[in-house]
This record gives C-alpha cells, structure tokens and sequence, in this order.
C-alpha cells in the first residue's frame, strides 16, 4: 500500500469539501426550506463518514479511542436524512418521523457507556468483535431498509412537469443509496461473515466522493431550480383555510368533478369550480397546490386523459379516430389533447387503442 498517502489526502480533501458544501445548504437563504436542509445534511454526514473511515484506515482508533464515539453511530443517521429529503417533497411533513433516529441515539449511548465505563457497562455483556459484528450488520440492513422505504414514498409523490429537475435528483439519490447499500452488505458478508479478503472499504469511499460532487455541487449550483418547486406552504402561509378542513374540502371538489364530470367541458375554468363547489377559488387552488401537490389544469385534464382512455376502449366509440376522441374527452385542441395524453399514459392515443385491442 505505498500510495496509501495519497488516497488519505484525497479523501480528505473531498470529506472537508463535502462537510463545507453541507453547511452552505443547511444556512443557505435562496435554497428551499426543508428540502435543502436535509440534503444538505445528508451530505454533511455522508463526508463525515467519509472522514472518520479515512482516519480509521489510519488506525486513528487505536491511538485515540475516543474516535469511535462517533464511528460506529454515525451511518445509522445516513438512512433517516434520505427518507427526510424525499419526505420533504409532501406538504406537510410526516409526524414522529424523528422515531428513525432511534437506532442512531442507541447506538451513540451504547458507545459513550462503553468509552466511559468499558469493564462495567459493555453492550449486552458481548466481547468487543461481537459488538462491532453486530452493529456493522444492523448499519447493513439499516442502508438496506431506507432505501426501500425511500424507494416506495418517492414513487407516490406526484411530480409535475416543473419537478423534473427534483425528479432526476432524487431518483439519482435513490439509486446511488441503493447501490451503496448494497456494496456496504457485500462488504459486510465478505470480510466480515466469511472472512473472504475481499475489501470494499476503498470503493465505498469513492462512492461517496460520486455522491458530495455530484449531488452537492449540483444542487448548491441550481438553487433556482430548487426554489422553483419549494413547497407552497409560504405563499399560501396567511391563508384562513384551516387545516381541519382541507380533507372534507378536498373530497367535495373530487366527487364534483366525478360525479357532475364537469371536466367535459372545453373552456372549464377554476371559477366554474368555485361556483360550483361554493368554495372560494384562492381555498381551491391552495387545496390542490398544497396538499395535492397538482394545479387545476393538471388536475382536470388528468380527468380528461382517463375519460378519453375509456372512450378509445368502448365500442361505441371505435368509429371514431383515435384524435376525433379529444372533443368527447373535454380537450378543446389536438395539441393539448396529445399533450397530456402523453405525459400521463407515456404513449399516444392510438397506440394506447392499439395496446389495448391487443390485450
């Protein structure tokens, strides 16, 4: 290992730059509140692990054993910050999800009684390699664990066509983690379970140097694209909707549009609604922006796409083309007719008919 020197260096250059990029979106002004924070402190802790694994490849433990204080907790809290980004796209946020940082204050406890009283208080009465086993494979199965739960919540949130940038982000991020995890578990089983001398430690840090430049830096970079799809909560902050109303408010505009199916109508607009519904048209489209995450024009012509695909399927329209359907669906134009169609279905609606005589 004679370039050992020069991959410390490295790897401490990229954990410094990575806890530095951290703290900038944590205090950042122009970067959406939470999304921002928690990203960025993903990336904080994420160079800190970094850090602590550079100095543990340098046998820092041994010399001060008040380095593991740290150590041995601090990938329990990587899981939590990724769920908490991806939650951060839902207004508002999940209660209790502070309850995921349990396993890391447990672990942190663990390590402060064992530094502080290691012959009284060891962790359950197990011998240092058997504690050190069993905390790796739980920071195993913890990557393993948030990113399926991550995995599960991103795909239910509703992006719209202005998310894409966030889309491609957090689906980026989700992988990675994901990728991670699953290079973490190899390198768990590998060296730890079959003491196979296969090490990984190298390349999960180089993982993460892909994770502070590529993320970091592109997210510290476009803060604009960031803010564009912050939560609506701050223009909508002095509104005198109160929260206790908004699912009795939100059910009676769904099952007006389902029932009446005013959609159908070309020109619908969102005072069509208002005065349909007797709801105040500022409430309506804080309902649907807030808590649907979906503007009034997604939402109706989501309406429409799905009345066009039952049409395109129905007997008693398949004398029509496939376009002459937009008129029936409510589309009053071809082009927004195929616009949205598209977008929602990801084919065209003659190919939809197709797919579907098919079936």
């Amino acid at each position: 290992m004679g370039d050992i020197q020069l991959w410390t260096v490295a790897f401490l250059l990229v954990a410094s730059q990575g806890i530095f990029l951290g703290y900038l979106m944590v205090i950042g002004k122009n970067l959406p509140q939470p999304r921002s924070v928690f990203l960025g402190l993903f990336i904080f802790a994420s160079a800190l692990i970094l850090l602590f694994w550079t100095g543990f490849w340098n046998d820092l433990h041994r010399l001060y054993p008040v380095f593991e204080l740290l150590f041995n907790p601090l990938p329990f809290v990587l899981g939590p910050l990724l769920l908490f980004y991806i939650d951060s796209f839902r207004s508002p946020l999940p209660r209790r999800q502070w309850v995921h940082l349990f396993p890391f204050l447990l672990c942190s406890t663990d390590s402060w009684i064992s530094h502080c009283f290691s012959d009284y208080l060891a962790f359950f009465h197990l011998d240092t390699d058997h504690k050190t086993l069993l905390i790796y494979g739980l920071q195993s199965v913890s990557f393993l664990f948030y990113s399926y739960l991550s995995f599960a919540k991103w795909k239910r949130i509703p992006f719209q066509s202005k998310d894409r940038w966030n889309k491609r982000l957090s689906k980026f991020l989700l992988q990675f983690f994901t990728a991670f995890s699953l290079l973490a578990l190899a390198n768990f089983t590998l060296n730890r379970l079959l003491h196979i001398p296969i090490f990984l430690d190298v390349t999960l840090g180089l993982a993460i140097c892909v994770l502070v430049y590529l993320t970091g830096y592109a997210s510290f970079n476009v803060p604009r694209q960031m803010i564009a799809v912050q939560s609506p909560s701050r223009k909508y902050g002095n509104s005198s909707l109160k929260k206790a109303q908004v699912p009795a408010l939100l059910q009676k505009i769904l099952e007006h549009l389902e029932v009446q199916k005013s959609y159908l109508m070309p020109n619908y607009r969102l005072e069509d609604l208002s005065n349909e519904t007797e709801i105040p048209v500022h409430h309506i489209s804080e309902l649907l922006n807030q808590y649907r995450r979906q503007g009034f024009s997604e939402l109706i012509n989501s309406y429409r796409v799905e009345e066009a695909k039952k049409l395109l399927t129905s007997e008693h329209y398949q004398h029509l083309k496939a376009s002459a359907i937009c008129y029936e669906a409510g589309f009053n134009s071809k082009t927004t007719y195929y616009h949205w169609f598209n977008k929602i279905v990801q084919c065209s609606p003659a190919q939809y008919r197709k797919r579907m005589k098919e079936v």
